[in-house]
């Protein structure tokens, strides 16, 4: 039934492919040339399926290894996502203890088993007399990972 209706668009498609083709044929004196043309180009790909016979199509699509994976591009967007809502809890959390953070970034390491484990976390304060306190929360709040704190405006 697959050949039947594999054959049967085939035909539909070639024949309004022929007929606008058909239309365009500049005089009359070529268009018995060009009907036999269509019919045996029909016929070419009507008969093969009906005896067996499979055609082999040049492969037109193939995969291009430089295109980017897009488990690749999920991992990185899921792990932008992860990374900014630690960051805006530990802003919360600062936040109800007093301490006001410039800026919060962190790494994080996704497993291919699912599990996340925060790597290092980096707060930079305007005020230098909450450093301490601030490393302490945001060691607490990690359970441990690696805290730098920066002041805003100092090089360190």
């Amino acid at each position: 039934m697959d050949i039947l209706k594999g054959s049967a668009a085939a035909a539909c498609f070639l024949g309004m492919i022929f007929s606008i083709l058909g239309n365009m044929v500049p005089s009359e004196k070529f268009s018995r040339q060009i009907n036999i043309i269509f019919a045996l180009i029909m016929a070419l790909v009507i008969i093969p399926p009906f005896m067996g016979l499979q055609p082999e199509f040049p492969e037109l699509f193939e995969e291009n290894d430089s295109a980017p994976d897009t488990s690749d591009i999920i991992n990185y967007r899921m792990n932008e996502e992860i990374c900014g809502n630690i960051c805006d809890s530990l802003a919360d959390i600062l936040g109800d203890k007093g301490i006001f953070p410039a800026e919060i970034s962190v790494e994080i390491n996704n497993s291919a088993d699912g599990s996340i484990s925060i790597t290092k976390a980096e707060i930079t304060l305007t005020d230098s007399t909450q450093e301490d306190n601030a490393r302490r929360i945001v060691s607490e709040a990690l359970g441990g990972a690696e805290v730098t704190v920066k002041i805003e405006g100092s090089e360190s």
